[in-house]
C-alpha cells in the first residue's frame, strides 16, 4: 500500500526533540498503519518459506510517543479510561500499550498462516520511558541492544550488566520468550576486533541468555576473523532459525 502525500503528512510522526532517522515515519498509533503492517507481515509469510518474522522500527521517532492528532486523541481517551494525569507516566503507559498491541496483532496474523511461526523483534528505536521493554513484547526473541555498533564502544561492564538485566526479565510476562541480546557489529566506522566480539558474546553466554542476535551495517561474514569467532562462540546451537526481516 502506498500513501498519498496528504496521508503521509497526516500519519507521519511529528517530533519535538530527539529524532531517530528523520523523514516520513508512519505512526503506529493509527489503526490503519497497524492494519498496513499486518498485511505486509502476512504477505511476507505467504511469499517465503520462513519460520517467522523479525520486526524492526516498531516504535517512535522521538523515542517516546507521537504528537499527531490521532495519537493525541487516543492518548486522551486512554488517560480518561485509566484515570491518569498528564505527564511521563501517561506517555509511557500509552506508548508501550501501542507497541505491544502492534506486536500482538502481527503475532496473531502470522500464526494463522503458520501455527508454528515465531516472532523476533529488535527493540529499536529506543524507548526513553522504559529502556528495557523487550520482555513486554509478545515475541519469542525480543532483542535488546547490549553492545552498540559505533565508537566509542560501550564499557564491557555495561555490556555485562545489560545482559544480566535481560536475563532477570526473561519470561516474566510471556513464558515462551527467550531473553535475547543484540550485539552490534559495524565493519567500517565502528569496527570491533575479533577479541572484542568474542568478549561480548561470552558475556551474553555467561548471563545464560537463550538467544543472541548479531546485527549491524555490512556483512560480518566478509571478515574471516570475526566470522570465525562468531562460528566458534555460537557453534553449540543445534538448529539455525530462518527469520525474514
Amino acid at each position: 500500500q502506498k500513501y498519498s502525500e496528504e496521508e503521509t503528512k497526516r500519519l507521519d510522526q511529528p517530533h519535538d526533540d530527539r529524532v531517530a532517522n528523520p523523514g516520513p515515519w508512519l505512526c503506529i498509533d493509527c489503526p490503519e498503519v497497524k492494519e498496513y503492517i499486518v498485511k505486509l507481515a502476512v504477505a511476507r509469510m505467504k511469499a517465503f518459506s520462513v519460520d517467522g518474522l523479525l520486526l524492526d522500527f516498531i516504535g517512535y521517532k522521538n523515542y517516546r510517543g507521537c504528537e499527531c492528532e490521532v495519537s493525541k486523541k487516543l492518548r486522551e481517551q486512554f488517560r480518561l479510561q485509566h484515570k491518569l494525569q498528564h505527564g511521563e507516566t501517561l506517555i509511557k503507559k500509552f506508548s508501550l500499550t501501542q507497541i505491544e498491541d502492534c506486536y500482538q496483532k502481527i503475532r496473531k496474523a502470522i500464526l494463522q498462516v503458520n501455527p508454528n511461526a515465531q516472532l523476533a523483534g529488535d527493540t529499536y528505536p529506543p524507548f526513553d520511558c522504559e529502556p528495557f521493554y523487550g520482555f513486554r513484547l509478545p515475541a519469542e526473541f525480543p532483542a535488546e541492544i547490549v553492545s552498540w555498533y559505533y565508537k566509542p564502544h560501550w564499557d564491557l561492564e555495561k555490556v555485562s550488566s545489560y545482559c544480566q538485566k535481560i536475563k532477570r526479565l526473561e519470561g516474566s510476562v510471556f513464558k515462551y520468550q527467550s531473553g535475547t541480546a543484540c550485539i552490534g557489529i559495524d565493519l567500517k566506522e565502528g569496527y570491533k576486533s575479533p577479541e572484542r566480539v568474542r568478549a561480548e558474546i561470552s558475556m551474553a553466554k555467561k548471563a545464560r541468555l537463550k538467544a543472541i542476535m548479531i546485527d549491524g551495517p555490512g556483512d560480518f561474514r566478509k571478515d574471516p576473523e570475526i566470522a570465525k569467532v562468531i562460528a566458534e562462540e555460537l557453534g553449540g546451537l543445534k538448529k539455525e532459525r530462518t527469520l525474514s526481516p
